[in-house]
């Protein structure tokens, strides 16, 4: 099944994939996940990152989605910082 999509100026369509739908939803659900890990971290309740990662999948998100945070050094890092100042405040 193909769709379409309206352009910027609303007169042009392009044809829209199954895939590049499913696309746009892995990428929602991704940008989910990362938003709720970090409210998570921000909590205080946890230590570390894979904490944040072992409630995120107790959630029920995906392991693929997070595993794909898990590779992004820069994220993890920031979500681990996130942990260590919400413990200290």
């Amino acid at each position: 099944m193909i769709g379409n999509v309206t352009g910027r100026s609303g007169a042009e369509t392009m044809p829209v994939s199954q895939a590049d739908e499913r696309a746009v939803l892995d990428q929602d659900r991704f940008f989910a996940l990362r938003n709720r890990a970090y409210q998570l971290a921000d909590s205080g309740r946890y230590k570390h990152w894979h904490q944040v990662a072992d409630a995120l999948l107790a959630e029920g998100f995906a392991v693929a989605l997070i595993k794909r945070l898990d590779d992004d050094a820069f994220a993890v890092m920031m979500l681990s910082r996130s942990c260590a100042q919400s413990r200290a405040v």
